[in-house]
């Protein structure tokens, strides 16, 4: 929206807005998010109010500090309106990626790995501030208990711990073309990485345990994990870690008898 071109890569942009586990957007602990993405000029919660079936302010009876917004989506109504708005040409009536001044293109393809300049006096990748040093300053005024979780931060993301293997700029992204599978470098001066469950994903059915980001929608298909990029950053250091979604059965209401309830 500032006129910055940017480009969007995705492996398939048929699942863009495509909501994968609880179709929900908000709650406890994301509802901020969504307002802070509408204040910036993020069209998640637009999006939302285009396709919410229910709307609910959770915690209501309890304080202002833990109250939260949650609007559970028809998730094929979400899925079209982000498209219509992220896939609108130039020629479209109304504001969309195609309108004149945001620059969006989509690109069908899957990063893989990060182009970097790396050598002597380059510490883009490395902490603004040693947690060592926080750590000892905090020391100074007591703080034993803060002191051992930096401590172990320390281990992790020392700026003079891993000097010799942070020195690196990012300078783009590598990107397997989905179709061909052809290897692609795109330059450019800022990445952003939105690495949902993709980034080495693993997916779990019962014993079952296999590589992959995401099962496509009413299809046995499986979107391929990231393994490039996430060695990538555990190469500099990044602590990584994995979270399990815990994703319910779901019950065709077709199949019930409502009666019988």
């Amino acid at each position: 929206r500032t006129g910055a071109r940017t480009l969007l890569v995705t492996q398939n942009a048929s699942t863009l807005g495509e909501l994968s586990c609880n179709p929900s957007i908000g709650g406890i602990g994301k509802g901020h998010l969504v307002r802070e993405i509408d204040a910036l000029g993020g069209v998640m919660g637009t999006v939302a109010d285009a396709s919410g079936i229910h709307f609910r302010m959770l915690n209501r009876r309890k304080g202002p500090a833990v109250r939260g917004p949650r609007a559970q989506m028809d998730r094929d109504l979400y899925k079209e309106n982000m498209q219509r708005f992220l896939l609108k040409s130039d020629d479209d009536d109304g504001a969309g990626a195609g309108e004149k001044g945001y620059c969006l293109d989509i690109l069908e393809a899957s990063a893989d790995d990060l182009l970097l300049e790396e050598g002597v006096g380059i510490e883009t990748l490395a902490p603004l501030a040693d947690p060592a040093d926080i750590a000892d300053e905090l020391f100074s005024n007591g703080n034993d208990k803060e002191r051992e979780r930096l401590e172990k931060a320390q281990a992790l993301s020392s700026a003079k711990a891993n000097a010799s293997n942070r020195r690196a700029r990012i300078r783009g992204v590598v990107a397997i073309d989905t179709t061909t599978q052809e290897r692609i470098e795109i330059e450019s001066a800022t990445v952003v990485l939105t690495t949902g469950t993709f980034l080495r994903g693993v997916l779990m059915i019962g014993h079952d345990r296999y590589s992959g980001g995401r099962h496509l929608r009413d299809s046995e298909e499986v979107e391929p994990p990231s393994v490039g990029l996430a060695l990538t950053l555990e190469r500099f250091g990044f602590p990584l870690g994995r979270l399990k979604t815990g994703t319910p059965a779901r019950l065709d209401g077709r199949t019930i008898d409502w009666d019988a309830c």
